[in-house]
Parts: C-alpha cells; structure tokens; sequence
C-alpha cells in the first residue's frame, strides 16, 4: 500500500514538473510543440528501425535454432 501511494506521488510530481516546465518555457507553445512533435517522430523512426533489426535478428537464431533441430531429427533416425 505504502509503496502505490509513492508510486502515485512520483508520478504527480512528475506531472506538475512537466507542467510547469512546459508553462515557464523560454519558446512559444507553438514552437515546443513542432519540436516535441519532430522529436517524437525521430523517436519512432528509431524505435521502429531497432525493432525491425531485432526482428531480423530473431528471425535469422529462429531459422538456425529450427535447422539445428532439424539435423538432430535426421541424425535421430
């Protein structure tokens, strides 16, 4: 219980940070929210390419996982 409501507590104070940082910015709203919008899309293009490469990745130890047992099977018989 003690430890949800400082979870909960972080997580306010988090927000009111943000908020307040967002209020006392030295740039227009306008202006933080292009570069918040450009950085989160470079954000995702990364994202997506890590993922995409880690897929791969997983794919290629699949495929040689499934012909390691295939050669055991073979050599089984």
């Amino acid at each position: 219980m003690k430890n949800q409501r400082v979870f909960t507590n972080l997580l306010l104070t988090f927000g009111l940070g943000v908020i307040a940082g967002i209020l006392f910015a030295p740039r227009s709203g306008e202006k933080t929210r292009k570069i918040l919008a450009e950085r989160a899309e470079q954000s995702i293009g990364c994202a997506c390419t890590t993922l995409i490469d880690k897929m791969a990745m997983l794919k290629g130890r699949i495929g040689e996982y499934l012909e390691d047992m295939k050669e055991k099977v073979e050599d089984a018989d």
